[in-house]
């Protein structure tokens, strides 16, 4: 049996933009209107912002504006 890998601390990765979007208050300050589509990832029905996340050693997630890559 191998060893389980260590469990390192979670860290905000540089250039991506963490929004706690299942928190009431912050999408209401916001105006959004999410929508889940599955796997964790929502979408913003006003904006049509996705948001994917990033989980930490406990499970908490960490959701982040997904950017669509330039053609």
């Amino acid at each position: 049996m191998s060893e389980p890998s260590p469990v390192t601390e979670w860290k905000p990765r540089e250039g991506l933009n963490y929004v706690n979007i299942l928190d009431a208050l912050t999408a209401r300050m916001r105006n959004m209107q999410m929508d889940h589509l599955g796997s964790g990832l929502y979408i913003d029905r006003r904006t049509q912002m996705k948001y994917d996340y990033e989980e930490d050693a406990k499970g908490y997630r960490h959701y982040f504006e997904v950017r669509e890559k330039a053609r």
